[in-house]
């Protein structure tokens, strides 16, 4: 008995100092609120004043969601760019995880660049799914970020933002099966009217690498430990998990939406700050759903679609989707994806 109390007693200063390593303020929190993200220069070695601007503004946006976390009483820390690391984002979600350290429940926000890494026989039609860090071709991998997130039990990975190309998208049908969809799981040479139809039902499932042995491929499903969230948490939401990503390209932070009639030509970085101040009880003092700030931040950032209503987040080109061939990225002239935010699980949560 006492050799196992000096062991808990030693995992938990060693648990404290992984926390201060990334500077969360208390390892035994209740709330841990953190934001990430790296963007991968070699993309941007062409542009080097768009790949300067879009890292200001993403730095910006994550340290203002980071003070408004902390505002409200969260254990919170801002790791965005050099503390983004496979080490400091594994060891944050064992943390969490670990159930002497108390912690109920987590908030993410990611913004960067996305990847595909190489893994044992990759599933179609990417591959595994992964995120870019400080450290060259070491990449957080969704496989990897649901053992972490799931060591101990359920997920407390319970709202996710993930504002990274490609990792919030419906790729499959039951199974791992998929269907080859133009301008969806495959570009497209030219935007096409009507835009496709997604007709596939999964965020994420179980593939098989060995004999009974599985990676779990998708990020919603990497961050929350399920496959059971709503696939549309806007309109139909249910469960204890929230998770927003992309499905395809995501926009830069230094983008400003498609004008509307009332345009406000705010970029989309102010989306990203409108929704958290209203969900953290900033715009009001009182917190909100998830779905209705997504709502105010849509009609504060794209304005009016006439002189007598206002973009809602179900209106807006979030949710409708947009075509995109990404053109600042040399060679991709003729390849378009039709891209769009998907919230999935239970857009009626609070984040608090």
């Amino acid at each position: 008995m006492v050799r196992k109390l000096v062991v808990c007693m030693l995992l938990s200063l060693f648990l404290l100092t992984l926390f201060t390593g990334v500077n969360v303020n208390s390892a035994n929190a209740a709330k841990i609120a953190m934001e990430w993200g790296h963007l991968n220069p070699a993309l941007y070695n062409y542009n080097a004043t768009r790949y300067s601007n879009e890292l200001s503004w993403e730095t910006t946006i994550c340290t203002n969601v980071n003070s408004m976390f902390g505002g409200k009483g969260w254990s919170n820390s801002n790791s965005y760019g050099a503390s983004t690391t496979r080490n400091n984002v594994y060891n944050v979600l064992d943390n969490v995880a670990y159930p002497s350290n108390g912690v109920t429940t987590a908030a993410t926000f990611w913004v960067g660049d996305f990847s595909h890494p190489s893994g044992v026989s990759p599933p179609s039609p990417y591959g595994y799914f992964g995120c870019y860090t400080d450290v060259p071709n070491a990449y957080v991998i969704d496989y990897e970020i649901y053992n972490h997130a799931t060591a101990y039990g359920s997920s407390k990975q319970h709202f996710t933002f993930m504002w990274t190309c490609s990792n919030g998208g419906l790729y499959w049908g039951n199974n791992g099966a998929w269907q080859n969809i133009s301008g969806v799981t495959w570009s497209a040479s030219a935007p096409t009217n009507p835009p496709p139809s997604n007709p596939n039902t999964q965020y994420g499932y179980n593939h098989l690498v060995g004999n009974s042995v599985y990676n779990r491929v998708g990020m919603p499903y990497a961050w929350t430990g399920t496959t059971g969230m709503s696939t549309n948490g806007y309109t139909s939401p249910s469960g204890s998990y929230t998770y927003i990503g992309w499905e395809n390209n995501s926009p830069f932070m230094i983008d400003a939406p498609p004008a509307g009639s009332s345009s406000t030509g705010l970029q989309y970085l102010y989306f990203v700050y409108h929704f958290y101040n209203y969900a953290l009880g900033y715009a009001t003092g009182t917190p909100e759903k998830v779905k209705v700030s997504l709502d105010y931040a849509a009609e504060m950032t794209f304005g009016r679609i006439s002189s007598s209503s206002y973009y809602t987040f179900g209106t807006s080109v979030l949710n409708v989707g947009q075509w995109s061939n990404d053109p600042y990225f040399p060679g991709f002239a003729n390849y378009w994806f039709y891209c769009k935010m998907r919230v999935l699980g239970n857009g009626n949560m609070y984040i608090q």
